[in-house]
């Protein structure tokens, strides 16, 4: 990926993230719940998303795309200090993790479970309960996510 700086639009990059996951930008998603995680070598943000297509209800995890160190991003502004631009090619600036910076734009980590739930699958609230607590998050959530499969199915079986 390259970049460069145009002080009227701030960074603009060209080329692809170094990540090998599929981005779900396109999807129409609700994120449910954000929590910190950590690995042994790095701290980390997960996003519980809840995505509805026409093939189903989809629970999954997305991260945001790190796009490279803090240093190569910095801007000076009019009082001579560095800051962090607000938007980096147009996509909101989230933070910095483990000296990285974060954009909005988030991915699929394709190792982290999912959960779809469709007209083809046997699903009920208990497996979602299950799901949810199997994967720490918060069990208080299988309620709406079961008011959106049932959502779902209705508009499904009536079409």
């Amino acid at each position: 990926m390259s970049k460069k700086y145009d002080p009227s639009s701030g960074w603009q990059l060209t080329g692809s993230p170094k990540q090998s996951s599929r981005h779900i930008n396109e999807l129409d998603e609700d994120i449910l719940q954000v929590r910190n995680d950590s690995s042994m070598t790095s701290s980390f943000t997960s996003l519980l998303s809840m995505s509805r297509s026409y093939n189903g209800v989809l629970l999954c995890v997305l991260h945001y795309t790190i796009i490279g160190p803090v240093e190569e991003y910095m801007v000076t502004d009019s009082n001579g200090r560095k800051t962090l631009p607000d938007h980096i090619n147009g996509v909101s600036v989230i933070g910095v993790e483990d000296g990285f910076i974060q954009i909005a734009d988030t991915f699929l980590d394709e190792n982290e479970p999912t959960l779809l739930l469709n007209h083809a699958s046997n699903i009920t609230i208990e497996t979602i309960q299950e799901w949810l607590t199997n994967n720490n998050w918060n069990i208080r959530l299988a309620n709406q996510i079961w008011l959106e499969f049932e959502a779902f199915l209705e508009d499904y079986y009536d079409e």
